[in-house]
């Protein structure tokens, strides 16, 4: 979701008499927009505990802003992505970098005992990366976060998830997730990374329920670690669940090795056409970056979150995918290295 630009839209869709309207409380209902259905439901009530603010721009940015962020299946909440979530799974200054280019989300969805937010969705249309925070909201479960909890799908709920992108024409080839927690001493939440190999059209949007689930607890018999679940299991101790919305929002850069082979790469991963006679491979590969200001950066083993390796026999087509752990600076790289293989960049 790119908050700024539906902000603009709406404020633009207001006519002099809609923006009095607003000021005043009244209903308004245009022949099109969701987002003023939302005012609608605004209480009487609510407008008298705001009144005094009716006649401030700030109040109008306050409606409309939760106007934007309403969401059908739960309840409103304002703009309030974690940028500090996201530095902590995609490395120190993802969050302001993802937020400079306008692609921070903040949906934010209510459970019972938690609050989900999904700080950010990045897809290139092949991959797709995206953070979610957890955040209790009440003593008792804060006391339950510090037991460090693991989360996690099922595998019934992944399956559902990929099923209902394959169904909007969205399909998912492989994919991973991890999760981690803001303090090792005192957590107060916990994040959520999805790292997915996916193919979605240019200019298409899609949805999909992601319900995140509590993997494991510590031992009841006092012993120190942690025991499993099924899937059975697995679905009693659901956290909370959260609409994540999918649409390209990251393009490639284009390589190309002295064969013609192409490589395409951004700032979440990478694909390649073709992995040459490197077929046997048991290990991810290292990948080697070389920039324009002469300085080198090499990736490996934990830096690679999500690997895949496509191939048809030796004499048909081969690829790889690649999704980064961590965000990865490619804006002025000059050529990427694979095994000895080089790929320069071409032109655009």
């Amino acid at each position: 979701m790119n908050f700024e630009n539906d902000l603009r839209r709406l404020f633009d869709g207001l006519d002099t008499e809609q923006v009095d309207m607003l000021l005043e409380g009244n209903d308004i209902v245009p022949s099109s927009g969701s987002a003023f259905r939302t005012i609608r439901c605004i209480s009487r009530s609510e407008h008298r505990k705001i009144m005094p603010l009716r006649k401030t721009a700030a109040f109008a940015a306050i409606i409309v802003l939760a106007a934007v962020m309403a969401i059908s299946a739960g309840a409103v909440y304002f703009f309030k992505a974690h940028k500090d979530s996201v530095d902590m799974l995609l490395g120190q200054g993802a969050g302001e970098t993802i937020e400079s280019r306008g692609l921070l989300d903040g949906s934010t969805f209510d459970s019972e005992h938690y609050t989900l937010t999904v700080d950010t969705v990045l897809c290139t249309g092949e991959q797709l990366a995206a953070v979610v925070t957890l955040e209790p909201k009440d003593d008792e479960t804060l006391k339950h976060i510090k037991n460090l909890p693991m989360l996690g799908m099922s595998g019934k709920n992944y399956e559902a998830m990929c099923s209902q992108l394959s169904t909007q024409g969205c399909n998912v080839s492989g994919g991973g997730f991890s999760s981690s927690f803001d303090d090792n001493n005192d957590p107060t939440r916990l994040m959520f990374f999805l790292n997915l190999d996916c193919s979605c059209e240019e200019g298409k949007s899609y949805t999909a329920n992601l319900k995140i689930s509590e993997l494991c607890l510590l031992t009841v018999d006092g012993a120190e670690g942690y025991t499993s679940r099924s899937d059975e299991e697995l679905e009693q101790h659901i956290l909370g669940e959260a609409t994540i919305n999918v649409s390209k929002n990251i393009d490639y850069r284009r390589f190309a090795s002295a064969d013609g082979v192409e490589l395409l790469l951004c700032d979440i991963g990478l694909r390649c056409g073709a992995y040459h006679e490197l077929n046997a491979f048991k290990d991810k590969p290292s990948l080697t970056f070389e920039y324009s200001d002469g300085r080198s950066n090499t990736l490996n083993g934990t830096d690679i979150g999500n690997f895949s390796y496509f191939g048809t026999g030796r004499f048909g087509e081969s690829y790889i995918k690649a999704g980064f752990a961590r965000l990865t600076d490619t804006t002025n790289v000059t050529a990427v290295i694979i095994e000895g293989v080089r790929y320069e960049v071409a032109e655009e």
